[in-house]
């Protein structure tokens, strides 16, 4: 009887050894094959995410006299963002100012109704004398609203890839 008990257990063992490798094998596929499928898809992001960038900026380049608050939300309306890429939290325009006009950019955002308008972090200036605040952000929703007026050049990597965009005309990202 013992005899006939241990063969039951053994070949109870042995199955459940091999169905469990068989499973680790299908999960390891799924696995490689999801994982697969993830590294096609980032550099299609990446690329529709630099379209989008360069699409922003010839937008801009082509008003001479700067874009407004009111064009930047129609521009980003326009794209339909939402529903074309999903994912995409929002679109944000960035304007630089030299330490000297800073004031002057101040009062401007707040007359255009930020009466508490302020470039933050604030703190010390970058190296390069000025600031980079993000002035339109859309959607402006209450998660896009905190990103609203901080100065990217007071992160050093930020900083790094926006001037390195800037000096080469290739999107930094």
């Amino acid at each position: 009887p013992w005899l006939g008990f241990l063969l039951a257990v053994a070949t109870f063992v042995g199955t459940w050894f091999l169905v469990r490798r068989a499973e680790e094998r299908r999960i390891r596929r799924s696995f490689e094959s999801l994982a697969e499928i993830v590294l096609d898809r980032i550099p299609q992001r990446m690329a529709s995410h630099e379209q989008i960038l360069h699409g922003a900026a010839e937008f801009v380049s082509l008003r001479p006299g700067g874009v407004s608050r009111d064009e930047w939300r129609r521009y980003y309306a326009a794209l339909r963002l939402e529903a074309l890429n999903p994912g995409v939290q929002g679109l944000g325009f960035a304007e630089w100012v030299p330490l000297p006009e800073l004031p002057a950019h101040v009062a401007r955002v707040r007359g255009e109704g930020f009466p508490s308008y302020e470039v933050r972090p604030g703190g010390p200036l970058a190296p390069d004398g000025g600031v980079s605040s993000i002035v339109y952000l859309e959607p402006f929703d209450e998660r896009n609203r905190r990103a609203f007026s901080r100065d990217m050049c007071a992160d050093p990597v930020r900083r790094e890839a926006m001037h390195r965009a800037r000096d080469s005309g290739v999107v930094a990202l």
